[in-house]
């Protein structure tokens, strides 16, 4: 782990080394017919989107 990374970007991280992390957006419809498992996480309100990665942003 890097010094000085948040830890909701290491939970983040590691979420992907396990699992295949797919972002869905904020005005989704409707949950893919693929999808095994769905994970809704509601961060506290301290914590803002600049601790996720760039990249698959909503």
């Amino acid at each position: 782990m890097m010094q000085g990374r948040s830890q909701p970007y290491v939970i983040y991280e590691q979420l992907q080394e396990f699992f295949t992390v797919e972002d869905m957006a904020p005005d989704f419809t409707e949950i893919p017919a693929e999808t095994e498992v769905l994970m809704l996480v509601h961060p506290p309100a301290s914590v803002t989107t600049s601790f996720l990665p760039s990249t698959n942003m909503c």
